[in-house]
């Protein structure tokens, strides 16, 4: 697949620090295959990397759309809602993270801290809670602090 070609290259070219290189290759993978969610993905960590969050947002979305599943596209785009003040739609993504991978502790860290500017402190305290469980350090901090 010319598409899968493109993407391994553009990773190449991202460990070689070759931007432009990079950035042309993950483009073409979602020319020649734009039904592969991995070049979607990619060219959205591109434009993460590069605090583009509106171009990483949209690419985010065509990976998840071709792949539902992928967690790392859903944690992600969570930070791009973050940094943008759309706090629900980050506690969506984060939400749809941990239905995918409910034993990882990130998720459950990052949608407390999302909570937690929002001021709702029962489902803050219940996430760093579950976070704490699985063994993120951080989160028992905030317990500690923060959830009395």
């Amino acid at each position: 697949d010319s598409g899968l070609y493109y993407t391994k290259r553009g990773q190449a070219y991202v460990g070689l620090k070759n931007d432009k290189k990079a950035l042309e290759d993950f483009t073409k993978s979602t020319e020649k295959s734009p039904a592969l969610s991995e070049g979607w993905y990619q060219l959205g960590l591109y434009y993460f990397n590069k605090d583009e969050h509106d171009k990483a947002f949209v690419n985010f979305t065509m990976a998840l759309e071709r792949d539902g599943m992928n967690y790392d596209a859903y944690m992600y785009r969570a930070q791009c809602c973050e940094r943008e003040n759309k706090m629900t739609s980050a506690i969506y993504d984060y939400t749809q993270a941990i239905s995918i991978r409910p034993s990882d502790p990130e998720a459950y860290y990052r949608r407390a801290l999302v909570e937690r500017d929002l001021k709702d402190m029962v489902n803050a305290c219940k996430d760093f809670r579950k976070a704490s469980s699985l063994g993120h350090v951080d989160a028992t901090e905030y317990i500690s602090t923060d959830c009395k």
